[in-house]
């Protein structure tokens, strides 16, 4: 899929999102960056903040990445649960709560919840950033768990939840546990809604 194609899909779908909805985006490689401008896209132009949860790509990078392709990212607050684990930089900034680890999924919800507190605003969309990423690193049943108390929790606080997956590298509880919680799910990977 063009990477047009895909912005103009991604946005379409988020367009009709109401508070507390939580949508899974399924992308292949290729498409994986297009995606997250995409949804970055979405919510600088509804004005929303941005919780940029990344366990794959450290902040620093993404934010660096980002710029270069001319994406705002003065909306954006990181949880990076990947920069100390691969020894990148994580000097502390003001936009970025760091993890040690993707194994810590309790410290996600309590840095997720602990930014919310601090936008004190009513209408935010968290990027998990991607499911793929914290089953590399967790066991499979933990992160099913994880997700299920995680975007259920986003969705009592009327929390826009938006989930990046890669087409066929996903855990299949995983998978089946976001195609229940989630509203709805976009697959770019194959051009085809799901």
């Amino acid at each position: 899929m063009e990477e047009d194609q895909m912005e103009t899909m991604i946005m379409e779908r988020l367009e009709g999102l109401e508070a507390g909805s939580a949508v899974n985006i399924v992308t292949d490689l290729t498409g994986y960056f297009s995606a997250v401008k995409s949804s970055l896209k979405y919510a600088k132009e509804k004005g929303l903040p941005v919780i940029y949860i990344t366990s794959t790509i450290p902040s620093h990078i993404l934010t660096e990445q980002l710029k270069s392709e001319e994406t705002p990212v003065d909306h954006i607050q990181f949880v990076d649960c990947i920069s100390f684990m691969v020894g990148s930089s994580h000097e502390a900034t003001e936009n970025t709560l760091y993890i040690e680890s993707p194994t810590m999924l309790e410290a996600i919800m309590l840095k997720t919840t602990l930014w919310l507190k601090k936008l004190k605003k009513d209408e935010v969309l968290v990027l998990l950033d991607s499911v793929n990423s914290l089953s590399m690193h967790n066991d499979e049943v933990l992160v099913t768990e994880f997700l299920h108390y995680f975007i259920n929790s986003m969705r009592s606080r009327d929390v826009i939840t938006v989930v990046l997956s890669v087409a066929e590298q996903t855990p299949e509880d995983v998978e089946t546990l976001l195609k229940l919680v989630c509203d709805e799910s976009i697959d770019v990977a194959s051009e085809e809604e799901m």
